[in-house]
């Protein structure tokens, strides 16, 4: 992993308490202890995706820590890179709420609308924005709950990083739904 790179790290489980914590199968572990081990990966952005109840009480790190000034880790990194550094984060649910699963298919909510966010969202200038993805993702959660009578779920979306985060696409495929 270069100091350039971003990391995307995918969770879907079980989660909750207080503080925020997540249920590995060999223990329960704070958020803020995983995200320092996280830290410690020399990608200047690290974008988090937790499908797990109460997800949206969970706390990404501030942005001080990829300021390159104060952060010996990312000594060459210039102001561009600098402003697309930081942390992301996706939360199937909010603080008050658990994850819901598909009403129809054999996965949770969230990763459903979430992949097909990947999928659906538009291409701008040759790049995705998870910004929007987010948008999506949030949109189809709400409106399939809503269609099936189930507690609303409410996906957060929290990011550190200024300019958001965009990933170049070379090429654009069609991806058959395999659900």
């Amino acid at each position: 992993i270069l100091a350039t790179d971003r990391v995307i790290i995918y969770f879907s489980g079980h989660g909750g308490g207080a503080p925020f914590g997540l249920r590995f199968s060999d223990g329960d572990v704070d958020f803020d202890c995983f995200c320092a081990i996280v830290d410690r990966l020399s990608a200047q952005a690290k974008v988090f995706i937790l499908d797990c109840c109460y997800a949206g009480n969970s706390n990404i790190p501030s942005i001080e820590t990829a300021h390159p000034s104060t952060n010996k880790k990312y000594p060459s990194i210039d102001l561009f890179d600098y402003v697309q550094s930081g942390h992301a984060l996706f939360a199937s649910s909010n603080g008050e709420n658990p994850s819901l699963r598909h009403p129809e298919k054999n996965v949770s909510l969230y990763t459903y609308c979430f992949s097909q966010a990947l999928c659906q969202t538009r291409i701008r200038n040759g790049k995705l924005s998870l910004i929007d993805v987010a948008k999506y993702a949030a949109h189809e959660v709400t409106r399939i709950a809503t269609n099936y009578g189930r507690k609303d779920q409410h996906p957060i979306y929290k990011c550190q990083i200024p300019d958001g985060v965009q990933f170049q696409v070379t090429e654009e495929k069609m991806i058959e739904a395999i659900y």
